[in-house]
């Protein structure tokens, strides 16, 4: 018992030094909320994934929710300090919204509600239904349009607008899960466009619709002929106003990777990868010169678990491999691509890795590790660095015939709740949540922080 408890205590004091905060010699981290609750709390989960904005000067604008106060916070850096306010100590949900005014105002649609800061903040309810998410977009008069996909009782995607008389909430499906995974974007005439999944029964499909002076417009962009889902639509608009839409069908037929744009001859599809491409994990920019780039999760050439990037030029689609050094496809998850001035792709990412074990003195020890990190391409060549890592173990002991003695337990953050932007300068900005649980027969709490990396 004396070699086990020893152990445990090497255990411990590893478990510390790898949780510690460590400044990795390419980065600058700061954390800038942090909580601490029980193990019934996952680590890294007692906030929500923060939304963030890049303003004039490259000041930097955060919101996200304190799921355990549930309240609404607002963070910002003025280029000096770091300043922090209570945006409604009520929270109804925790997706959040952020963008930014011509005179770098915050506005934030979270449930149905929208928050607005010119001095003091002011708080409006948009409509009655509480939304499962949301996104919020200014056009050039920095009014707001909130896309929002209503409760799984009774989902439905609607668009709120806010003109004299008050907000207008209009419907745009009523079908089922119709618009439970969404993207916006608005055109130089301030309409919005929006693209999709739609799903009923013996239905489903990638759907596109655009509102203009007479209305709503609704298209089809692709069925699906047999059960089927797509898990990230993404669209953005060219410098004509067009639509380029990509997205990851996943049905009977296999799993893919397709892009769609529209011109004035009708919408043209292209199946950009066939079979290995996973969901749940897909983001796209276009560059200056209207050409979409794509970061994904799939299979290389050698079947191993990579992340990749697809790109298309004059000459057609060019995929490549960013990084490989994974253990399972569903390990690795990208969380957002940007494109910088000169049109190179910034991506950030993190995964899971290296689980293994061994026993001494009849305590076995387990250890894994999760990594967040950032890659961006210089010339032809990914350049790929680690923002932050942490790891978890666990000790147990064996209690022969009646089983196991569970010792000592930590696990850390996967880093999901990530957000990526690029500054004036095209330096990355790079916001996330970071955490660490610990169990054993004498204490069990976990911790939530938000950080800061540049």
């Amino acid at each position: 018992m004396k070699k086990a408890t020893n152990i445990l205590r090497i255990v411990w004091i590893i478990s510390i030094l790898l949780h510690a905060q460590v400044v990795l010699a390419w980065w600058h981290i700061r954390v800038l909320d942090t909580a601490c609750t029980n193990a019934s709390q996952l680590p890294g989960e007692a906030f929500s994934k923060p939304a963030l904005a890049i303003g004039d000067n490259s000041t930097i604008h955060i919101t996200y929710a304190d799921l355990l106060e549930r309240k609404v916070i607002y963070t910002y850096n003025d280029g000096r300090n770091w300043h922090t306010e209570i945006v409604d100590p009520n929270l109804g949900t925790r997706h959040l919204s952020i963008a930014l005014d011509s005179s770098n105002n915050p506005h934030i649609s979270y449930g149905n509600k929208y928050a607005q800061r010119d001095g003091e903040w002011h708080i409006e309810t948009v409509e009655d239904d509480t939304a499962v998410n949301n996104f919020i977009a200014l056009d050039s008069n920095d009014n707001p349009h909130i896309f929002t996909h209503t409760s799984y009782s009774s989902p439905h995607l609607k668009y709120s607008y806010k003109d004299s008389s008050g907000w207008q909430t209009e419907i745009l499906d009523y079908d089922t899960w119709s618009g439970s995974v969404f993207s916006v974007a608005l055109d130089i005439h301030d309409n919005p466009h929006v693209s999709y999944f739609h799903s009923a029964k013996n239905d489903d499909s990638l759907n596109y619709a655009y509102k203009d002076s007479t209305g709503w417009h609704r298209e089809t962009v692709e069925e699906l002929s047999d059960w089927g889902y797509i898990s990230s639509p993404i669209i953005a608009l060219d410098s004509s106003g067009n639509p380029q839409i990509c997205y990851n069908p996943y049905s009977q037929q296999g799993r893919f990777l397709k892009y769609a744009h529209k011109d004035s001859t009708g919408w043209h599809r292209d199946v950009i990868e066939v079979e290995n491409v996973d969901f749940d994990s897909l983001s796209m920019a276009l560059d200056t010169n209207d050409n979409p780039h794509i970061c994904y999760r799939s299979l290389d050439e050698n079947d191993f678990p990579a992340l990749k990037y697809a790109y298309k030029d004059t000459t057609g689609w060019h995929t490549e491999v960013i990084d490989n050094s994974f253990q399972y496809m569903w390990d690795v998850k990208a969380e957002s691509i940007i494109l910088d001035s000169n049109n190179k792709p910034h991506v950030t990412y993190h995964y899971r890795r290296n689980t293994f074990g061994f026993a001494i003195a009849g305590v076995g020890l387990f250890w894994d590790e999760n990594v967040l990190k950032y890659a961006h391409k210089i010339g032809l060549k990914w350049q790929r660095k680690v923002v932050e890592r942490n790891g978890g173990f666990a000790a147990i002991m064996s209690l022969g015939i009646y089983g196991v003695l569970p010792l000592f337990m930590t696990g850390g953050s996967t880093f999901d709740r990530t957000a990526l932007a690029l500054d004036a300068m095209g330096n990355p900005q790079i916001i996330f949540t970071d955490g660490m649980m610990v169990i054993s027969i004498y204490i069990g709490y976990s911790t939530t922080t938000l950080k800061h990396a540049y």
